[in-house]
This record gives structure tokens, C-alpha cells and sequence, in this order.
């Protein structure tokens, strides 16, 4: 049984809101096209469009995270802190 994460609220909350910036951050910055963004995240091209946009689906897979931690090699709670930088956080 998949495990999923409700996102509870009519907006997202500074932590999913930052994670939907980090999202375009991590595409930007490695350049990635969406497509190759939504393989990497395993998740459909509209979801991650919707992610980009700010706008969090009330509920995503809990492996969406586990995937991207794994392969940009961070823990979790990375993808919710600010990477303006990145650096420190994506090498």
C-alpha cells in the first residue's frame, strides 16, 4: 500500500510552497525539461506543471519526495528549505 501525504488547506503552507519553488530551482538549475522532471519525480507532466505553478495537489505519493531525494542525493527535508544558493545543499 502506498503511503500518501494530504496537504490539508486551501493554500500550501510555507514549507510546500517552498518545496514548489525548489522544484523549478532543481529543474532550472541541472536543465532539465519538464518531461525529464516529471520521469525523475514519477509523476505526470500536469502534476508537476501544477507543482511549478505553486498550486500542491492535496495529495502526492509519498515516494514523489523519496524519489527526489534520492536522486539529487539530499535528505527530504531539504527539498523544503530555501536553495536560492543551492550549493550548500546540491552539489
Amino acid at each position: 500500500m502506498d503511503f500518501i501525504v494530504e496537504v490539508l488547506g486551501m493554500k500550501p503552507d510555507k514549507e510546500l510552497y517552498q518545496f514548489c519553488k525548489n522544484i523549478f530551482f532543481l529543474r532550472k538549475k541541472y536543465g532539465y525539461s519538464q518531461n525529464q522532471m516529471a520521469s525523475i519525480m514519477k509523476v505526470s507532466l500536469h502534476t508537476l506543471q501544477r507543482i511549478e505553478s505553486g498550486d500542491v495537489p492535496n495529495r502526492l505519493l509519498v515516494d514523489v519526495f523519496t524519489h527526489l531525494a534520492s536522486f539529487f542525493n539530499c535528505r527530504i527535508s531539504d527539498l523544503f528549505i530555501p536553495m536560492g544558493e543551492g550549493e550548500e545543499y546540491f552539489g
